[in-house]
């Protein structure tokens, strides 16, 4: 996306501008504005294709559904992996899950999912999907977590927005503590836990 990138150089631009010269911070806030109020004209679908044109790294995952797992062929829910992507995201520096794109970053969508599984209610998905996170991951849980139903290119996908906890660790289950250290989710156990809880929570 052309207007993306240009607003990525002029941030870029701006930022080298405030190092070299801090004075200059003032005549730049007036660019910044204009330039923040560029991105909210950006529709949701824009956001997430910019998003998708990515590759899956520490804040951002891609899952090609909740319910069945493509790659074993089989009608078994597929929800751990969905769970241990907010745990390790919370645990971490936050991030987002799109459900609904596959590995290859293409727009699979979930409404085949909402019609199969859900008699085509999509009150009933996400409601399922919250049912989960409370129960597996803790209500409390919730003030880090966003959940989202969008449109792109004519296919609905989730998007789960994860918040990073300052406060205390979050497991799944109540016993198994992931992190994100990379594009791939990462369980930790024993005294690995103990030493990353020390280091990075309050």
């Amino acid at each position: 996306h052309s207007k993306i990138r240009e607003l990525r150089c002029a941030f870029d631009r701006y930022e080298r501008d405030a190092i070299a010269i801090p004075n200059s911070t003032g005549d730049l806030l007036p660019k910044l504005d204009s330039a923040l109020n560029e991105l909210d004209k950006l529709s949701d679908a824009d956001q997430i294709l910019n998003l998708i044109r990515r590759n899956e790294m520490t804040d951002l995952e891609f899952k090609e559904a909740l319910n069945v797992c493509p790659e074993r062929r089989k009608e078994k829910k597929c929800t751990r992996p969905v769970l241990k992507t907010i745990v390790a995201f919370i645990n971490t520096e936050g991030g987002i899950l799109l459900i609904g794109v596959n590995d290859g970053r293409e727009i699979t969508g979930i409404d085949e999912e909402i019609r199969r599984y859900y008699h085509g209610s999509a009150d009933r998905y996400e409601r399922d999907l919250t049912t989960l996170i409370e129960n597996r991951i803790g209500k409390a849980k919730f003030e880090f977590i966003n959940i989202r139903l969008l449109e792109v290119n004519g296919k609905r996908i989730l998007k789960i927005s994860c918040k990073k906890s300052n406060k205390e660790p979050c497991f799944l289950d109540k016993s198994e503590f992931f992190i994100r250290p990379g594009n791939s989710t990462v369980l930790l156990e024993g005294p690995d836990v103990i030493e990353y809880r020390d280091k990075h929570f309050s």
